[in-house]
């Protein structure tokens, strides 16, 4: 057995909810090294870089500046979106 250090893809999860905070890091964690943020403003101050993104588009606070700021200041990693509620037309548009 070799004792190399794999160094795990960091994700990023993304939401108001403490509940899907704690959930979506039950799920990742024996695969991913997880980071857990109440909203986008908390991730772009101070959250180490991630390699993905799992953002609940269902926040009370809209995202979709703060998302675009990011954007805007370089950052590109892929985004997986989840919310609880069926899709509307305007998270299909996201």
């Amino acid at each position: 057995m070799s004792n190399e250090v794999v160094a795990m893809h960091k994700v990023l999860v993304v939401s108001d909810d403490a509940t899907i905070r704690f959930l979506a890091t039950r799920a990742l964690l024996d695969h991913f090294d997880v980071a857990t943020v109440a909203s986008l403003e908390d991730a772009m101050h101070g959250t180490p870089c991630a390699n993905i993104l799992v953002l609940d588009i269902d926040m009370k606070e809209p995202q979709e500046a703060c998302l675009r700021r990011a954007r805007a200041r370089g950052v590109d990693i892929p985004i997986v979106a989840i919310t609880g509620h069926e899709p509307s037309l305007r998270d299909e548009a996201l």
